[in-house]
């Protein structure tokens, strides 16, 4: 778990460079926190990148233009299309013992279903940016939350129960292509999985 005990003198001294590179491109809600909580936001775009603070500089850039295009701040107000609602159902059943959000997704998810519909096709990156916008709101709702003396949340711990996954997709081009479109998204989010296979 990223802790701020952890940020070596080294990365503070980037930290401080990076939020002077990007303080007025950075969204008025990022602004609006502790700088606790802005050092361990910058801190991943650093350790992401090696500690090149060109590079880090660069992908903060790159994620922030994408937000723009894709109005990701403003997904979570709009309703789930009435097919990914159905069909890719998934939930947060409460905190793990680390006070960590806990997701259930991608039981029977299946790729296929999506076929070549343009609509679809189209609604799936609203779908993908609309799950890990989730992921993140739960992730900073728990370490809003968390009690004194807790170290900063920063991870999500997934439960993935595999009994019903339709594995046959992994044999279909298109449904993998969809598969690991939406994968590219976790780099987001730092991801703690854990596989559920114990069936009573």
């Amino acid at each position: 778990m990223l802790c701020l005990d952890e940020i070596t003198p080294e990365e503070r001294e980037l930290i401080i460079q990076l939020r002077e590179r990007v303080r007025n491109e950075l969204p008025a809600p990022e602004l609006s926190k502790s700088e606790e909580d802005q050092d361990l936001f910058l801190v991943r775009w650093i350790r992401a990148r090696d500690n090149n603070l060109d590079k880090a500089t660069a992908m903060l850039r790159n994620s922030l233009n994408w937000r723009k295009v894709h109005n990701a701040d403003k997904v979570l107000e709009t309703e789930r299309h009435p097919f990914y609602a159905m069909n890719y159902k998934y939930s947060f059943p409460g905190l793990d013992k680390f006070g960590r959000p806990a997701i259930l997704p991608m039981n029977e998810w299946d790729a296929r279903k999506i076929g070549t519909d343009p609509e679809l096709l189209k609604e799936y990156d609203v779908f993908c940016t609309r799950f890990f916008e989730e992921m993140m709101d739960n992730i900073q709702k728990a370490h809003v939350n968390r009690g004194n003396g807790h170290p900063p949340i920063t991870q999500i711990f997934i439960i993935s129960d595999v009994k019903n996954y339709p594995y046959g997709q992994l044999l279909n081009f298109s449904a993998v292509k969809k598969l690991l479109q939406g994968a590219v998204r976790m780099n987001t989010v730092h991801i703690t999985y854990h596989n559920h296979t114990d069936h009573h």
